[in-house]
């Protein structure tokens, strides 16, 4: 015997939309996890450098560390949108969306992962609708 599902069952059954909001917000935590290393490794490394090879190399230090703080302020700020990912809070919609635009510059994986979240909160019906 076959049983019959209600229209409600059957969209509740098939809506997929809070794993593809958990996927997006692991990649953000991921990405944000990897900014944070890369930001304390250019600080570690630039001033390694302006201590080894300060008279030898004219090296932009200071360049360098601002670069370095950007990324971390990045990272961070990602960790934090990824969370409101995860409790599916309006404004990380919003916040994703600039970060997905941000991210298409970092190619590869930035692009990726930028493009994906774009698609999922932009062109996906069902997951528009866990954001109202």
């Amino acid at each position: 015997m076959k049983k019959r599902l209600s229209k409600a069952s059957k969209t509740s059954e098939n809506d997929n939309s809070g794993n593809i909001i958990e996927l997006l917000a692991m990649l953000h935590y991921i990405s944000s996890v990897f900014l944070v290393i890369f930001g304390f490794m250019i600080v570690v490394i630039s001033s390694f450098f302006w201590a080894s090879v300060s008279g030898l190399v004219k090296i932009p230090v200071g360049f360098m560390i601002i670069i370095a703080l950007f990324i971390l302020i990045f990272g961070v700020f990602q960790f934090f949108v990824a969370s409101g990912l995860l409790r599916k809070e309006l404004w990380s919609k919003t916040a994703a969306l600039v970060l997905g635009i941000l991210m298409l510059f970092g190619f590869p994986i930035g692009t990726f992962i930028g493009i994906v979240t774009i698609y999922f909160l932009v062109f996906n019906k069902k997951v528009r609708r866990r954001f109202r």
